[in-house]
């Protein structure tokens, strides 16, 4: 069970973003806050970037720049992806 939450959860989304791409696409003040949450300090990258109100997707700048719609096009194409991933793991009878 624990190989297919994997597999097929979040596992598939780590396949389409590399990290600074994923921090972009969760949002930097989320990754920001769960550290400060549990009491450590951000990693001084992130932090550099949520006091400058650069948060990823969200404000169209955090590691990479996100013009105009580029940040909803990433998410589209991510999501039509992962949909297109999932339906295909039915048909086969996978999930």
């Amino acid at each position: 069970m624990i190989d297919d939450v994997i597999q097929f959860g979040f596992g598939r989304r780590l396949a389409y973003t590399g990290y600074f791409k994923r921090l972009d696409l969760i949002g930097l003040d989320f990754s920001y806050n769960t550290a400060k949450g549990h009491g450590a300090q951000p990693w001084k990258p992130i932090a550099e970037h949520v006091e400058r109100g650069e948060l990823g997707i969200e404000t169209g700048k955090g590691f990479y720049e996100w013009p105009g719609d580029a940040g909803k096009q990433f998410q589209h194409h991510y999501n039509t992806e992962l949909i297109r991933l999932m339906k295909q793991d039915m048909e086969a009878g996978l999930i």
